[in-house]
């Protein structure tokens, strides 16, 4: 059995190639975190909104490492299967 290392990066519209690959160098499964992280506990109804935009970002990033034909493994953090976000994410 093997265990595989999980990096949850904080990401936006800055994020590079160069980063990911970075991260990508330590051997870890590149993780982006589309939950927990991007949620805002003051202002709950803004966390849609969030969300929305980061799983943009997320697209952008992904197009990105599969444009370079980068071999770097992607993960996503998603919390339960039944809320109503699963889908989207």
């Amino acid at each position: 059995m093997q265990i595989q290392a999980y990096q949850i990066i904080k990401y936006d519209r800055n994020t590079s190639i160069e980063h990911i690959e970075k991260v990508h160098n330590t051997g870890a499964v590149i993780c982006f975190d589309f939950e927990n992280g991007i949620l805002n506990p003051l202002e709950m109804d803004m966390s849609a909104s969030l969300k929305e935009e980061v799983r943009e970002i997320f697209n952008t990033l992904y197009s990105l490492i599969y444009s370079f034909n980068k071999d770097i493994k992607v993960g996503i953090r998603i919390n339960s299967i039944k809320k109503s976000d699963f889908e989207k994410n």
